[in-house]
């Protein structure tokens, strides 16, 4: 069995005080899934053109970024099977204090059905991330999925990474995550987690790297034909330089709130919300810290 989707997506935000800052946004995205027997695959293919203010740069740029990712699950027996990833990410933006980076990651594992609910298994994680320098690692995971019906699923990777730099410097064993969790308690109402821990390339600090810690939370609530959506999202960026601690670029923060309340219009042909936004930010290298909030509303 094969299947085929794509999609396309386009913005423009325009800042009425600072129209310096305005820019568009565009994106679009292929995947294509296998299925046959014990195997199934599937590729994906992505591009994302941007421009405009990114808080990440802080400053206005030009960013283009081209990302693949080919992923296959193979069953060798009803309790065991053999899975496989591999991804990759090129991105380059304008600006003299600004560099391409590529970040490309892949992973084997082999997981035991312990029951119906759950598999687990060990596994190996190649990572290669490149800017003004490059970094290399690999290490060893542990992997494990639940899902219970439609009501409680999680994905988890746990694993160390031992990293060498391009200069031949190391440094001690760093623990990575990615955790996902879903939780529909009832067709009113469910919850979402996810924890990210890795590294990349800094696109402006001469061979520098960013040590990334990610936690985000949703909350969804259905009241009569609306629902209500509320998300919260933490992340650290700790700048890393081969061999080395921090470099001279501070470390960052990046708190997010967000929230919104949505319901069918036009008898269900369409879907209006208001929203609100905020993002935060501390410790940046420009201003030292900045923030922003939005209201609006939206329809679709």
């Amino acid at each position: 069995d094969w299947t085929f989707s794509a999609n396309y997506n386009g913005s423009y935000n325009e800042y009425l005080e600072q129209s310096e800052l305005s820019g568009y946004n565009q994106s679009s995205a292929a995947i294509v899934g296998y299925e046959a027997g014990p195997l199934s695959a599937s590729l994906n293919v992505g591009v994302n053109f941007g421009s405009g203010a990114n808080r990440y740069y802080a400053a206005v740029v030009d960013q283009l970024s081209v990302s693949y990712g080919l992923s296959a699950r193979y069953r060798i027996s009803p309790k065991t099977s053999l899975t496989s990833s591999l991804s990759q990410m090129l991105t380059s933006a304008s600006g003299s204090n600004s560099s391409d980076t590529s970040s490309f990651s892949l992973n084997t594992s082999a997981l035991w059905r312990y029951s119906a609910l759950t598999e687990f298994g060990p596994g190996i994680r190649y990572t290669s991330d490149t800017g003004e320098s490059g970094r290399t690692s690999i290490g060893p995971t542990l992997n494990m999925n639940y899902k219970l019906a439609k009501k409680v699923s999680m994905t988890s990777q746990v694993g160390m990474e031992f990293a060498q730099y391009q200069d031949g410097s190391s440094t001690d064993p760093s623990l990575t995550s990615l955790i996902g969790l879903n939780y529909k308690a009832s067709r009113l109402w469910g919850m979402s987690l996810s924890l990210y821990r890795g590294t990349q390339a800094h696109p402006t600090t001469a061979g520098g790297f960013d040590e990334i810690t990610s936690l985000t939370l949703g909350y969804n609530r259905k009241i009569r034909r609306a629902t209500l959506n509320l998300g919260l999202s933490y992340e650290t960026n700790v700048a890393q330089t081969p061999g080395n601690g921090a470099t001279a670029s501070p470390d960052t923060a990046y708190p997010n709130y967000n929230g919104s309340l949505s319901m069918p219009l036009f008898a269900n042909k369409a879907t209006g919300s208001v929203f609100f936004n905020y993002r935060g930010q501390s410790g940046a290298a420009t201003t030292g810290s900045g923030d922003s909030a939005q209201i609006g509303f939206r329809l679709g």
